[in-house]
């Protein structure tokens, strides 16, 4: 089998290796596509944080262990596999695909996820304003989930191709910061109200700096990306600094840390929601035509086209957004890259 391997910071080679054979209560995956975690896994590629590299994959099982009940061979699952051909998985962190749903959406469906736990955190109340800061891949896959489950978003990014993609995916109020009427934007859709939750998915310390700007007192920001570089440079700190004193502490804001829930279904009166139950909450909504996460989608790749790819990502030429991996040549047939997008659900003209 091939399998996508990071022997060193900068070094990712395309090597064969034997399929793995399920033991109890594991499944063997044949993927038909993993997809790209264009933040994370372009930090792993830079630090040689290997050698497995990738979480977000779609395919067919092709075995089972001992003692696994719920799935069979044949079955149409998502896992969190590396960039493999063939992965195992305890069975128990496999989800079954409901029918109709393609590979691509697949792989993708826990990205969007990652916006829901942090409005959570965040006590959301509907009726609020949200604001997610960064169109990039889980910027904009939240935002349309939100907007799935009736959440008007304003979705903020500075390249307007992002700010398209974002219109298509239904988002309700793509604006550019930059934008010479973007305050008049922003005060036509938010009123006297401001911002209530903002939820900074840039990964860059300038979309902190705009959430502490935006987000109106006793507000609320999540913190999605992981900032870089790390530590800011003195120019940063000192408009860091400044913002502290002009936001943070004159306006009693709550910063807000986001990961993820757990991986464990625990008992609800313990945690409510598990990472399990968002990927399937989400599923469930590309399946029934809520959402698509189609339209983000801007490269489908070979697995041997990985090893010039992350370079280009780490020295951010443009033109991505979310990628896939094809890990076999021929695609399944409800996975063509000519495919039906249903209108995302509160999309808005």
């Amino acid at each position: 089998m091939k399998a996508l391997v990071l022997t060193g910071a900068r070094r990712l080679e395309l090597q064969e290796r034997p399929v793995p054979q399920p033991g109890p209560g594991q499944a063997l995956i044949r993927h038909l596509v993993t997809a790209i975690s264009t933040g994370s896994e372009v930090i792993r590629y830079l630090r040689g944080a290997g050698p497995d590299i990738g979480y977000l994959g779609a395919g067919v099982v092709e075995a089972v262990g001992p003692g696994v009940t719920g799935l069979q061979p044949g079955d149409r699952v998502r896992d969190s596999g590396p960039h493999h051909e063939y992965v195992l998985q305890s069975a128990e962190h496999v989800i079954k695909l409901p029918d109709g749903l393609d590979f691509e959406q697949a792989a993708y469906a826990y990205i969007p996820t990652l916006g829901l736990h942090a409005l959570r955190l965040c006590d959301y109340r509907l009726g609020e304003n949200a604001c997610v800061i960064g169109q990039g891949v889980v910027g904009v896959m939240g935002s349309a989930l939100a907007e799935a489950l009736g959440i008007q978003v304003v979705g903020l990014d500075t390249d307007e191709s992002r700010l398209a993609v974002a219109a298509e995916m239904g988002v309700s109020y793509p604006l550019n910061p930059l934008a010479s009427d973007f305050t008049s934007r922003m005060a036509a859709v938010v009123g006297d109200k401001g911002i209530d939750v903002t939820v900074d998915a840039t990964g860059s310390y300038h979309g902190l700096l705009l959430a502490l700007d935006l987000t109106r007192r006793w507000g609320r920001i999540a913190i999605l990306g992981m900032y870089r570089p790390d530590p800011p440079d003195p120019i940063i700190a000192s408009r860091l600094h400044d913002a502290y004193l002009r936001n943070l502490h004159a306006k009693e804001l709550r910063l807000v840390g986001c990961s993820n829930d757990p991986v464990e279904d625990y008992p609800s009166h313990i945690s409510r929601f598990s990472i399990h139950d968002n990927i399937r909450l989400s599923l469930d909504l590309l399946t029934r035509g809520r959402y698509s996460l189609r339209p983000a989608i801007t490269d489908r790749l070979a697995p041997a086209d990985g090893l010039d790819l992350y370079e280009r990502l780490a020295r951010r030429e443009g033109g991505s957004l979310s990628i896939v991996y094809h890990w076999s040549e021929k695609r399944e047939a409800n996975d063509r890259v000519a495919h039906h997008r249903p209108r995302p659900h509160g999309q808005h003209h």
